[in-house]
């Protein structure tokens, strides 16, 4: 929940939008990210605006220059350079 806590801040300090991007190759599902984003509401610390499903990590990355709104894309370490200069490592948040 601290991650949660960081990202609420940080989309209220700077007015930002933030999407959870779930990926069905990874074994997400709409039903399941609904779930997700249900259980973050009724503990109060749901950052996140609305949520996506792709179907890979390449889905989404290829969706990036399409959306000049996009700041940044919030990950862990082992999966950010996958979006070039919008990777941003969730630690260094």
């Amino acid at each position: 929940m601290l991650a949660a806590n960081k990202l609420w801040l940080l989309s209220n300090e700077y007015g930002l939008s933030l999407e959870l991007a779930g990926f069905a190759d990874q074994g997400w599902t709409e039903e399941l990210l609904d779930k997700a984003f249900e259980r973050l509401e009724r503990r109060v610390v749901n950052p996140f605006n609305y949520w996506e499903l792709y179907e890979d990590v390449d889905e989404l990355v290829g969706m990036l220059p399409y959306r000049p709104n996009l700041k940044a894309v919030i990950d862990v370490p082992g999966q950010v350079a996958r979006y070039g200069s919008a990777g941003v490592e969730l630690d260094n948040i």
